[in-house]
């Protein structure tokens, strides 16, 4: 990373004139959070200049452009005056003083929970918002003796070394691919980027300035590889190994993991505990479709696209209308003579105007001189793209349309995200009635995009096949009303096994027990991390931990890592050589959540997606606010735990 923190900013030292530049691409809720921040003046909040989160959506939340310009005269006026001031070191402010604040960029009054939570998250209580704590205090012949096999070098993996590697705790991570980045390596298909914006998507420990508002692929690539090279992970990860499985034994209480090699080697490691960082979206799935395998041409996932393939001048046919879908059609369109698209259930896609453009170098600017702004405009992300949504998800049973939305503020969404398709569709009106989902809006991931999914709809050389496929062929593909499409490429973008935690490993805990026969189609683990009978085994992305308009992966991983560090703490601490999760705790816990997905729009009966499993019980999603997550995995309660 460029600097040792993120959230430091450098000296302002240009002059009037490009101060003002930079200022005409300020966003006026974050620059009046970030001026009452550097100027203690709180009256700046209290004026007729306030937000309006009903219309959060164009990220200026309400604030009129004559407003916008005010704002702008208001920031020029300080950041020259802190300029000519030498910009001396600032003050923090009071806990009122941000409490206030928070309310001014939120619209709403919050309750100490919430406030400390959020003062966490954006850094103005710590400069690593999920670091460790006490690990200094255990002798360092202890942490060495203890040694944890992490599986996966992706997000979550390269997160959990870290931690260990801070603590002085010995680790080992095994990797099926040559180099880290997990989906990020996996997904490098035509159009691939994030899905939430990129100053969110981070680490608390590694903030980066993105050269994007929704990072591409590749930038994200990167960063998760300069990640582990700046922190020292490589040493530690034992590339082109795969784990087969992995067994506990209760007498010694030490995990033994088998590994195979690229060649087919197979070698062992020990582990005093064992971390599962593969995701939930590591394995991809092919569509269940007869012919699957007569098709002569080349076919593929998106997941494991062919890099070498020309698609120019070729008839393709992408089979499926998620998220890789979306991103990756229209690349394929600006190549290909002619696409196929064939949709079994239309996506809600949220309007954002940035979704492909690059950060401005005045922006840059802003985030890098201005103080306090990187930390506001990272809080202002945050809260719309977790808690800000979360209200506009949530079921009222007394609303009486819940076949099309499931409460007054789902059925506004529902409306900006219609209009949004008419806008972009215009005169097509058939296939803005094909675009229209039957179900709620959020129950299923919300997609993001700037409109490009729908006008690559309405081009000449794109069709929209809703026509169910009956069969594959030689040639192509076979639709139920008897119509033949022959195409030259086939993409699946079919999603991912994602019920399938720990897939295909064989995991066997107390008593030889396997995890897959265990959860069979029902996967459930208190907090997500740990499942009782498997003592010192941890999942991170597992069960209902996976989001569909609150927050990011990155967030939920950081806190379920932080929970793990207090298991292992526990353990080093007191002798114990393992902790497994009691069995009361994790049912009375996994009663919360199975009722709290039934108050959420993807818990609705008439949502049928792979969040939910063959009962129709969502094992994907976590159905609460972020802050719920956060509370539960902030501190470690020994009572929760069986030690030996």
């Amino acid at each position: 990373m460029s600097k040792s923190s993120y959230y430091d900013w450098d000296s302002i030292t240009e002059d009037d004139e490009s101060i003002r530049a930079g200022l005409e691409h300020a966003n006026a809720p974050v620059m009046l959070a970030a001026l009452a921040h550097l100027t203690g003046d709180l009256n700046l909040l209290r004026g007729d200049i306030q937000i309006d989160m009903r219309r959060a959506h164009d990220l200026q939340c309400g604030i009129s452009e004559a407003q916008q310009a005010e704002v702008r005269r208001m920031a020029l006026d300080a950041l020259t005056a802190y300029r000519d001031r030498g910009c001396p070191p600032l003050e923090p402010l009071g806990p009122e003083a941000l409490h206030e604040i928070l309310r001014f960029i939120t619209g709403q009054e919050m309750n100490d929970d919430y406030v400390e939570f959020l003062m966490e998250e954006s850094e103005f209580a710590s400069d690593d918002a999920y670091g460790l704590r006490g690990f200094e205090h255990i002798p360092d012949s202890v942490k060495r003796d203890f040694h944890v096999v992490i599986v996966g070098a992706g997000m979550s993996g390269l997160l959990a070394g870290y931690r260990l590697r801070q603590a002085g705790i010995a680790f080992t991570i095994v990797e099926r691919r040559a180099e880290v980045g997990g989906t990020w390596l996996d997904n490098a298909y035509p159009g691939c980027r994030v899905d939430n914006p990129s100053h969110v998507f981070e680490y608390s420990f590694a903030r980066y300035d993105w050269p994007q508002y929704f990072c591409s692929q590749p930038v994200l690539r990167d960063y998760f590889a300069r990640c582990a090279t700046d922190f020292g992970l490589r040493p530690n990860i034992r590339f082109e190994h795969e784990v087969e499985g992995a067994a506990y034994d209760e007498a010694s209480g030490i995990w033994t993991v088998r590994l195979r090699d690229k060649h087919g080697v197979t070698s062992e490691l020990e582990a005093n505990a064992l971390i599962s960082a593969v995701g939930q979206l590591n394995q991809p799935r092919l569509p269940d479709i007869e012919g699957r395998d007569e098709f002569e041409g080349p076919a593929f996932h998106s997941a494991r696209w062919d890099t070498s393939l020309d698609l120019t001048g070729k008839r393709v046919a992408v089979i499926g209308t998620g998220a890789s879908a979306m991103q990756l059609v229209p690349e394929v369109a600006a190549q290909a003579s002619e696409v196929l698209v064939f949709q079994r259930t239309p996506p809600w896609i949220y309007p954002a105007a940035h979704y492909r453009t690059d950060v401005p170098e005045g922006v840059h600017w802003l985030i890098n001189h201005v103080p306090y702004y990187a930390r506001w405009n990272h809080f202002l992300l945050f809260w719309l793209d977790g808690e800000g949504l979360y209200a506009s998800a949530t079921k009222d049973p007394e609303w009486p349309h819940q076949e099309r939305s499931v409460s007054e503020s789902n059925e506004a969404l529902r409306d900006l995200m219609i209009d949004s398709i008419k806008r972009e569709m215009g005169e097509h009106h058939e296939l803005v009635e094909t675009a229209i989902p039957y179900y709620p809006p959020c129950g299923k991931r919300l997609l993001v995009d700037d409109g490009t999914w729908y006008r690559t709809l309405t081009r000449d050389d794109v069709q929209l096949v809703t026509d169910p496929i009956e069969r594959i062929t030689s040639d192509g593909l076979l639709t139920k009303s008897g119509v033949q499409h022959d195409v030259d490429v086939m993409v699946y973008a079919t999603g991912f096994y994602a019920r399938r935690f720990l897939w295909p490993m064989e995991i066997k805990g107390k008593g030889g027990r396997d995890l897959r026969e265990h959860w069979g189609d029902d996967p459930r683990a208190y907090l997500g991390v740990v499942v009782p009978g498997y003592p010192n085994l941890f999942c991170l992305y597992g069960p209902n931990t996976n989001i569909v308009i609150t927050g990011s992966t990155i967030f939920f991983s950081e806190c379920g890592v932080r929970y793990v560090m207090g298991c292992l703490k526990l353990l080093l601490e007191n002798g114990h050589h393992s902790l497994e999760c009691r069995q009361d705790v994790h049912d009375a816990y996994n009663e919360i959540i199975d009722e709290g997905s039934l108050q959420v729009a993807w818990g609705a009966p008439n949502v049928r997606s792979w969040y939910k499993n063959k009962a129709g019980r969502v094992t994907q999603n976590w159905p609460f606010k972020l802050l719920e997550y956060w509370r539960r995995t902030k501190t470690t309660n020994p009572a929760d735990f069986h030690f030996s």
